[in-house]
């Protein structure tokens, strides 16, 4: 399975992208644009989490009295 090569990988979102992939095969449409925005919109919710974890830890620090 592609876990066993790449970890990283949730098996979920390969099961989507796969679904999809295949719908967009099948009506002979290219299905390079639509990795490109699976990887587009997977880096803004990368950026999206540091920036919410970055403000949660400040947060707690701040409620702990820790100097920031």
């Amino acid at each position: 399975p592609i876990t066993g090569l790449f970890p990283h990988a949730n098996p979920a979102e390969l099961f989507v992208w796969l679904g999809i992939a295949n719908g967009i095969t099948q009506l002979g449409l290219p299905t390079s644009e639509l990795a490109v925005r699976y990887f587009v919109a997977g880096v803004i919710v990368i950026l999206i989490r540091g920036i919410i974890t970055e403000k949660i830890t400040l947060y707690m620090m701040k409620k702990k009295g820790m100097q920031v």
